[in-house]
């Protein structure tokens, strides 16, 4: 890569990992479109993505095995994540360690990749493509971690949004 590359990549990766970390750390407004585009949009994704590797049975595991691990911490993060209804405004704010676990696993896996792609010429034989990505299971199963995190854990957020109306519509009606 080129020095010019590095100088908006780093910066680019840089600010968006530090927004990433902020939304997984501090208190979030309920917005749901966005909700809804991680809901259906992240399992198009996945289901892309194991269309991709369905011929290498390794890394079509790796995506299932991540996909699963996804699941299964979107529910426990579900349970500890801490709900708020102020002034008619619906918050949520992540559970820290889940938050931070899951950016660290993804920060880990942007640092080899970037650091495997600078030195690519002194120890690969090529270059990191993204097909070669495609086929390594452990970014595979990593983002399968967080793409079916983000979607379940949208979903999980939807589904809460809608119980608070249905309890603040049925204590209006309750008023009358």
């Amino acid at each position: 890569m080129s020095l010019a590359i590095w100088i908006v990549l780093v910066p680019l990766i840089g600010w968006r990992l530090y927004a990433r970390f902020n939304k997984l750390t501090t208190r979030q407004k309920v917005r749901p479109l966005r909700s809804r585009l991680a809901l259906y949009g992240l399992p198009v994704l996945l289901l892309t993505l194991a269309l991709v590797s369905r011929n290498d049975n390794l890394a079509f595991g790796a995506l299932l095995a991540g996909t699963a691990l996804g699941l299964i911490i979107a529910s426990y993060g579900l349970k500890w994540t801490k709900y708020e209804n102020h002034e008619g405004q619906l918050f949520y704010t992540h559970n820290v360690f889940i938050g931070v676990g899951l950016f660290l696993l993804l920060l880990g896996r942007l640092a080899y990749r970037l650091f495997q792609s600078y030195h690519q010429g002194m120890w690969s034989a090529g270059p990191v493509t993204a097909q070669a990505m495609l086929h390594s299971p452990l970014t595979l199963g990593i983002v399968g971690i967080i793409l079916a995190y983000n979607a379940c854990y949208a979903g999980g957020i939807l589904r809460w949004r809608r119980a608070m109306r249905a309890t603040a519509a049925g204590q209006f009606a309750g008023q009358e």
